[in-house]
């Protein structure tokens, strides 16, 4: 499951994976110039939006990677 953060264009600028395997949440960051105050907010916003874990592990307790592309 995941979360887009998307621009009027249908443009991706950031998104969030849920992985249940090892629990964690990964962002793929891929435009220039996302302001830190929405990449925030959009990473607190897909873990109320994002089901908990298949075990049952809710995703405030998860791990988070970055990636910046």
């Amino acid at each position: 499951m995941s979360v887009e953060l998307i621009d009027s264009e249908g443009n991706t600028f950031a998104n969030v994976v849920r992985y249940d395997g090892r629990n964690e949440l990964k962002i793929d960051i891929s435009g220039n110039g996302i302001d830190l105050g929405i990449s925030e907010n959009f990473i607190r916003l897909a873990r109320l939006k994002l089901e908990p874990f298949e075990d049952g592990a809710l995703l405030s307790d998860a791990r988070a990677a970055q990636f910046f592309c």
